[in-house]
């Protein structure tokens, strides 16, 4: 389905009778994965549902000047997706109804949202009350 064609499925309000899977990430990001994704889209706002996702900074690849991932948004027209992992490792992040910049005054729609994912912790091995501590 072409992004003009679901985004006007969308905005409209109306419904496509298909499986609806998330779009293919242009770039490499280390921890935005396939689940990630499959999850995010079940929550998004029809505003942003039916663009391609395009990775425009990554810290690993760009480094992690502020300045620098604000000149990378000059050329984004459309809601970002701004994902984070920190040093635990918990992904979590925002949608933005327009790219991020410095500015004295709100800007964007009301169409923004917070999430973060889950993380699975491994499973711990039962032990009986009267066993002897590891």
């Amino acid at each position: 389905m072409s992004d003009e064609l679901r985004r006007a499925l969308y905005s409209s309000g109306a419904s496509v009778d298909m499986e609806f899977s998330p779009p293919d990430l242009i770039g490499t990001s280390e921890i935005f994965t396939m689940e990630h994704r499959e999850k995010l889209c079940t929550v998004l706002p029809a505003r942003a549902q039916g663009y391609m996702w395009s990775l425009a900074f990554s810290t690993s690849q760009h480094g992690f000047s502020l300045a620098s991932m604000y000149r990378k948004m000059q050329r984004v027209d459309s809601p970002v997706l701004l994902v984070i992992q920190d040093t635990d490792n918990n992904v979590f992040g925002a949608l933005t109804s327009c790219a991020l910049h410095p500015s004295e005054h709100f800007y964007g729609t009301g169409e923004s949202l917070l999430f973060s994912f889950q993380r699975v912790s491994a499973p711990t091995s039962p032990r009986r009350a009267d066993a002897d501590p590891p």
